[in-house]
């Protein structure tokens, strides 16, 4: 009789959850417009039967072959694209933005891998040549309260790399307007945050060393929003006493010491460090590429630099360091280490990357060709979201 009330128990509470991420699914989904009913509830019917079953494969979500293959039909769907997919749960991330006075916005790429599906169509190039891996590009900004809560996807772009610019040389790259290189991705997405950014609210993107790129310092400043980068690059600077970017960081003394998690890196386990936060103003020197033909010219972009450094890092360990350069004022201390802070929200998009990969198993998907992929892999990451 115990065990009878028991599965009772379990039963309501499986229904009970089926009820709730039925629920949600409708409201994130609510208003996706494809232009054709039948579609859009097909959408919402599969997101839910996805969610539910979040590391099973389409065939095991679906309840019958029927319903399977009324799943990849939609996903076959021209009219079914990622961006109609995500406009809505795009819609209420900005409606949760609304309940706070800050929201970061941070950038990130990661690649899926598709190498061993030799089937699947539409794939590029991924990793190094060496490695000659086939799969897509995402590169997502998922906005975060300042205490890390996730809140949703406010821009994501998905594609298969051409493997043209493999062939160009490294100054050929170099030399292309920025609108031609896959970096242009950071400055699309800033622009999709800036367009989704709710009144009254302080939206800072964050970006780590890949986003150190000249023109999205330039199109923050034009937009009037702000940036947080961690720099790769010893730029110039307009200083004349040191001339470099890392020199001038470094040329002010200590303003705090804080104690940082490192995580573990291979061969090295994570660790507690201490580190100096020290800040500096500073104004970049426009690069070489700003005097590019039909181009207008870039101008200096001041911003404020706070250097980060641990102190006395063990013998085998690699020393902590960062300087993270921002158009958001730093006038204090305390505004040094909440910048500092504001950095370390980074890495929970690392996490959502975890959740989409390895909970939702979206790289044992096959659906045989690349531009089907795309608009599952941005339903799976409203689910992914919604499960980080």
């Amino acid at each position: 009789m115990e065990g009878k009330i028991i599965s009772a128990e379990i039963e309501d509470s499986l229904a009970a959850v089926e009820e709730d991420t039925a629920s949600w699914c409708e409201e994130e989904l609510r208003g996706v417009d494809l232009g054709d009913k039948r579609l859009e509830w097909r959408v919402i019917d599969i997101a839910t039967k996805l969610a539910a079953q979040p590391t099973a494969s389409i065939n095991q979500a679906c309840e019958d072959w029927a319903d399977t293959k009324a799943a990849y039909r939609l996903l076959a769907n021209e009219k079914v694209t990622a961006e109609k997919i995500l406009g809505p749960s795009q819609q209420r991330t900005r409606e949760r933005m609304k309940g706070y006075g800050l929201v970061l916005a941070v950038q990130d790429t990661t690649f899926l891998d598709y190498t061993r599906h030799t089937k699947t169509d539409g794939l590029g190039p991924i990793g190094t040549q060496q490695q000659n891996l086939k799969g897509l590009v995402m590169h997502s900004t998922l906005a975060f309260s300042p205490e890390g809560m996730p809140l949703g996807l406010l821009a994501q772009e998905i594609w298969a790399r051409s493997g043209e610019e493999e062939q160009l040389t490294e100054q050929e790259r170099k030399s292309r307007p920025i609108e031609e290189k896959e970096s242009y991705k950071w400055l699309k997405a800033l622009e999709e945050t800036v367009s989704l950014s709710p009144e009254g609210v302080q939206v800072v993107t964050i970006c780590d060393r890949e986003g150190d790129i000249y023109e999205l310092f330039v199109e923050a400043q034009k937009a009037g929003t702000g940036l947080l980068v961690r720099a790769a690059q010893n730029r110039a600077v307009m200083d004349a006493e040191t001339g470099l970017l890392w020199d001038t960081a470094a040329s002010t003394a200590p303003v705090r010491h804080l104690k940082v998690q490192v995580p573990a890196r291979v061969k090295e386990p994570a660790r507690e460090a201490v580190v100096s936060v020290r800040f500096s103003s500073v104004t970049l020197k426009p690069p070489w590429r700003a005097k590019m033909p039909d181009k207008d010219p870039l101008l200096p972009v001041p911003l404020d630099a706070v250097l980060v450094q641990e102190v006395e890092p063990p013998a085998e360990a690699t020393p902590l360091e960062w300087l993270l350069l921002t158009n958001a004022p730093v006038h204090t201390a305390e505004d040094a280490v909440e910048r500092v802070q504001w950095y370390r929200q980074r890495w929970p998009i690392e996490v959502f990357h975890k959740v989409l990969k390895s909970g939702c198993k979206v790289e044992d998907c096959r659906l045989g060709k690349g531009e089907r992929l795309i608009p599952y892999l941005a339903l799976s990451s409203i689910i992914a979201w919604r499960l980080y």
